[in-house]
Order: C-alpha cells, then sequence, then structure tokens
C-alpha cells in the first residue's frame, strides 16, 4: 500500500499536499459535504446515461467540465470521472490523480471496491442504459458529491460569491397570526357601574376635546387671529410637532367616541335614550366633522376615520329615533290614528243614513256601507244592439268596419256594456282605516260614502306635528349618514387599514348584546362589528370599534391619547379668558 502511493504521487501527481485549498486539519466529512451541497440550492434530477448532465442553474458556466456518463463497469467509470479526493478514509490518503495504469491494477480495482462498496445486483446490467429518472443509490450519490466539493474548491475563495440565502418568508398575516384574548364575561352591569363609567369617559371627553382646541390654535401661523401657541410646545424632533395637525385631529375624534361611550353608557344601564343630552352632542359632531372634512388627501385609514364620525352620528340618530317610537310620539301617532279611524266610520253611517234611493241591505258584518246586490244580470235592452254584431257577416271588410265603428261607441268595446264612471274621481281611503270586510270589497262602496269618509280631520297638537316631523327627518338623516359611512369604513377596508382591529373581530365569541363586556382601553380584547342601526343598538360597539381604530393608527403617529393632552389652565388665566 505505501509502494502503491509512493509510486502515485512520484510518477502521476504534479500537485503536491501542500498545494491543495486545504489542509489536513480541515478535512471535510461527507455529512459536511452535503451540508455545504445544499447551500448551491436543490440539484435537478440526474439525466438518461446517454445525455451530458445539465449546467448549474446558479452559474453560467461551472467549474466542473461536463463529461459524459459512461455504462461501463464501476471501476471503469471511476477511471474517467474520478474527481481530487478532499478526504481520507481509514487514515489513508489519496493523491489527486493517479496514472491510468495504476487504476487498471487488482490492488487499485480492490482499493477502490473497498472504500465505496456497490452490490451490483441493485443495479441494473451493465450492458443496458438505465431509465429516465433511475441513479445509482450509494456509488453514484458519492461520486457526485465529491465531483461538486473538488468543483467547489477549485474555485479561490476571493473569487466565490455569497452562499445562496434561501428566499425570505413573508411576515405572517397578522390577521390569522394574531388572536383576541377571551377576558371571562362580568354578566349585567349595575346602574352604579355605568354612572362611573359615564362619570370616567365623560370627564376624559373634555380633557380630549380642550387639548384638540389648543393644539388646532398652535398649528395656525403666528399672524392668523385664531393663533395661539402652547404654554409647553412639544420638542421640534417629537412626533407631536412634526404631526400637529393630525395628532389635535386624532384628540378630537377620541373626545367624540369617549362623550359618546359615556352618553351610551347611563343610557344602557336604564334602558332608555335621553334625547336632551344626545342633543348636546350636535354641535361638536359638527365640529369634528369639518376638522376631518377640511384636509385633502386623505389615505383608506384616515377616511375609515372620517367614516367613523358619520357612522357615529348615524347610530345616534336611529337610537333616538327608535326610541321615539316606543315613547310619547309613537304612542301620540297611535292615538290619532285611533281617532281618525273611528270618525271615519261615523261619517259613513251618516252619510248612509242621509241618502236616499240607495237600495241597501245588511252590508257585511252590520256595517249598513254594501250595496243589496253587487251583480245583476244586463237589461234587454243593453243587449239588443249587439245581437246584429253577434251574427255571421257577409261581406269581411264592411263588417269590420261596422263592428269596429259599433264597437267605439260602446265603452270599453264591451258587449255587456257598463254604465261609465263619474267624471270626478272618488275619494281615495287608506286601506288602515277601514275595517277588514270592506278592504276587498273596496270598489262596491257607494261615493257618498267615500266622500263622506274622506272628508274626516282629527286636531293634531303643535308638539305631536314636531314629533311626528322629527322622526320623518332622523330617519332621513340617518339614512344618507350610515350610507356615507359604509362607503368610507367597511369590512374590507377594516382589514387592510387596522388588521388587528378586524382581527379582534372575527375571532371574537361576543353576541351582539354584550356591549359592556369589554373594557374602552383594551387593546387585545374582543370587539363585535356593528349590528344593524335599526334596532336602535349597537352604539357602544361604535364606540369600542372606533377607540380600537385610534389606537392602532396613531401608533404610527407617536400619538399617547391622554398621555399627551394639552392639560387645561386654571380658570383665572389669561388664556381660559380668551376662550
Amino acid at each position: 500500500m505505501e509502494v502503491y502511493l509512493g509510486t502515485g504521487v512520484e510518477k502521476g501527481c504534479s500537485v503536491g499536499i501542500a498545494a491543495w485549498p486545504w489542509n489536513w486539519a480541515s478535512r471535510w466529512t461527507r455529512d459536511q459535504l452535503l451540508r455545504n451541497l445544499e447551500i448551491l440550492g436543490p440539484l435537478s434530477d440526474p439525466l438518461p446515461p446517454t445525455l451530458p448532465p445539465s449546467p448549474p442553474a446558479s452559474r453560467s458556466a461551472s467549474p466542473a467540465p461536463p463529461l459524459k456518463r459512461k455504462s461501463d463497469s464501476l471501476g471503469d467509470h471511476n477511471d474517467s470521472v474520478k474527481r481530487p479526493r478532499t478526504a481520507e478514509r481509514n487514515g489513508h490518503s489519496l493523491p489527486e490523480r493517479l496514472p491510468q495504469h495504476l487504476h487498471r491494477s487488482s490492488s487499485s480495482t480492490s482499493s477502490s471496491n473497498a472504500q465505496a462498496p456497490t452490490p451490483r445486483s441493485n443495479h441494473p446490467p451493465i450492458a443496458e442504459p438505465c431509465e429516465d429518472g433511475e441513479v445509482r443509490e450509494e456509488a453514484e450519490s458519492v461520486a457526485s458529491t465529491s465531483v461538486a466539493a473538488s468543483a467547489t474548491a477549485s474555485v479561490p475563495v476571493h473569487s466565490r460569491g455569497p452562499p445562496a440565502v434561501s428566499a425570505p418568508t413573508a411576515d405572517p398575516d397578522p390577521i390569522s397570526s394574531f388572536t383576541p384574548i377571551h377576558r371571562p364575561r362580568r354578566g349585567r352591569p349595575s346602574p352604579t357601574y355605568t354612572d362611573e363609567l359615564h362619570d370616567k369617559y365623560h370627564k376624559y371627553g373634555r380633557m380630549l376635546k380642550y387639548s384638540g382646541d389648543a393644539r388646532f390654535w398652535s398649528t395656525y401661523p403666528s399672524t392668523h387671529k385664531e393663533y395661539r401657541p402652547l404654554p409647553n410646545p412639544p420638542p421640534p424632533n417629537s412626533p407631536y410637532h412634526k404631526h400637529g395637525g393630525l395628532v389635535a385631529r386624532l384628540e378630537l375624534l377620541d373626545a367624540l367616541v369617549c362623550f359618546t361611550y359615556s352618553t351610551w353608557t347611563k343610557d344602557h344601564g336604564r334602558r332608555t335614550c335621553d334625547l336632551n343630552t344626545w342633543a348636546t352632542m350636535d354641535p361638536f359632531l359638527k365640529w369634528c366633522k369639518h376638522k376631518w372634512s377640511a384636509e385633502d388627501g386623505y389615505n383608506d385609514a384616515e377616511r375609515a376615520l372620517q367614516g367613523l364620525i358619520y357612522m357615529i352620528e348615524g347610530f345616534i340618530l336611529s337610537r333616538k329615533m327608535v326610541y321615539n317610537c316606543r315613547t310619547a310620539p309613537g304612542q301620540d301617532i297611535k292615538r290619532l290614528h285611533n281617532e281618525m279611524s273611528s270618525n271615519m266610520m261615523a261619517a259613513a253611517r251618516e252619510a248612509k243614513s242621509k241618502s236616499s234611493g240607495a237600495s241597501v241591505a245588511g252590508g257585511i258584518n252590520g256595517t249598513g256601507l254594501m250595496p243589496a246586490s253587487a251583480h245583476q244580470l244586463p237589461s234587454p235592452a243593453s243587449i239588443a244592439t249587439a245581437s246584429s254584431a253577434n251574427s255571421t257577416p257577409t261581406n269581411p271588410g264592411a263588417s269590420t268596419h261596422s263592428s269596429a265603428s259599433s264597437s267605439s261607441h260602446r265603452p270599453n268595446g264591451t258587449v255587456n256594456a257598463r254604465p261609465q264612471p263619474p267624471s270626478t274621481p272618488l275619494p281615495s281611503i287608506p286601506h288602515g282605516f277601514l275595517p277588514e270586510s270592506m278592504r276587498s270589497h273596496y270598489d262596491q262602496i257607494p261615493s257618498q260614502v267615500l266622500t263622506a269618509m274622506s272628508s274626516v280631520t282629527v286636531k293634531v297638537a303643535p308638539s305631536q306635528l314636531q314629533d311626528i316631523t322629527d322622526l320623518v327627518m332622523m330617519m332621513n338623516t340617518s339614512s344618507s349618514l350610515l350610507g356615507t359611512a359604509n362607503q368610507m369604513l367597511n369590512l374590507p377596508i377594516l382589514r387592510k387599514s387596522f388588521p388587528r382591529t378586524y382581527a379582534r373581530m372575527v375571532h371574537s365569541t361576543l353576541s351582539p348584546q354584550e356591549e359592556l363586556e369589554p373594557e374602552f382601553e383594551d387593546e387585545d380584547g374582543e370587539l363585535f362589528w356593528p349590528g344593524q342601526s335599526v334596532s336602535g343598538e349597537g352604539l357602544g360597539w361604535v364606540c369600542l370599534m372606533g377607540k380600537a381604530m385610534i389606537v392602532e393608527f396613531g401608533k404610527a403617529y407617536g400619538y399617547a391619547g391622554l398621555a399627551g393632552v394639552v392639560p387645561k389652565p386654571p380658570a383665572g388665566e389669561e388664556r381660559e379668558k380668551r376662550r
């Protein structure tokens, strides 16, 4: 064995051990070679033995020259394809390339078979080529590993490019990766708890409202009449200084949400709707809407916050409208309807008793308003003129002309002509004021009865008329506001611009009636998409959603909420007088 290695080095090897790219201390095992090959990326599938191997996909020119694979024995295959060995087996080192006559010796063949034992029975016959996709199990894998390793080693270190890095994985979807915390249920709260919430968030709303107004005044030019500098302005490089106008609008919107939530909690605890309290919010609603509508170039997130104002106002009007229908205005309308219905029936009976020559027998359900016979047979005189029209015509043209002429003189061109309707149309009576028995026979009611019923009136107080007008206006305004809000704020926009808030809704286990379960300032709890405003409820969910949207949107601008408000000065200072 020693003579064989010595002869190979003296006669066949022109490159010494010192010329190798690495020394013997940095010996690579087969596992290390395989791990380094993974850096180059996945290898392509092997080709049939009759075709040359495809070049690597990562480089235009492979360092290893493409050699045609042979279907000879494993020993002959190693003669032409074998590359410089970079590792030693069993403590013996091998030269880079041995002479051809030494490879064909018996000792060389036995040494090669000892290093890479491959059962001949596991491979197809030598004379038959391998099928497409069929590779040798161990011998070819070791050979390909050695070829790739020697090819990598033959390239100088300074000329190698950076190792191939796998494609960076995309950031996880915040909607699927985030799940809100399921807080324990508190159950039905007491009125004391809702009163505490009302006082707490009403106070927060006043603080945010003053801060938003003061910050707006400080953003005006110094020459503007509304300019009022802040007593402690933020540092020049702080987000509150860079985005002063946006922070002011966020504080005003935050104040609106706090005011709405405080008023709603007080109503919800008492199961009522205080119209006078809600009326005090109208000026501030218009002020916030004006401030958010005055800016141009909004993105989807800012437009969604603007749509939140429209949604709050629309839900407030819907709540007032629903509770108005349940209380005095709704009861007054029902009383007026019943009074009108009874007066109309009395006028109909009076008109029937005064009429003369009309045959009335019984009527329906004792009302005495229907004629005795609804349908009568036609008289012979009415059908005498139609007898000639029923005969067989002798002259088709003349008969057709005469028939058309006679038909034009009869009403509707029918054979059994009915009396023509009166020149003045009969008055129309809403079916809601008629008894059930008369609704299906409306066309049989005498004209004098209909006239008497339509002339009935009832007295309406000014307050009742105003309540009816308010209901109509609230319904129309609420419909318009919610239609605008749906265009600016909906689930697709919420998913795109506020993914965390959206995830808190879609992964929620809360029901529509559990509006007081979530904490108002909780950033990780469950939420619920507001339901139908026509039910009069859902305003609590709107406030909770709005607070979550403000917090999520404000993080990009350093919005701190109550921690960053401008403090209100004492009442005796000059600034308070100027307000």
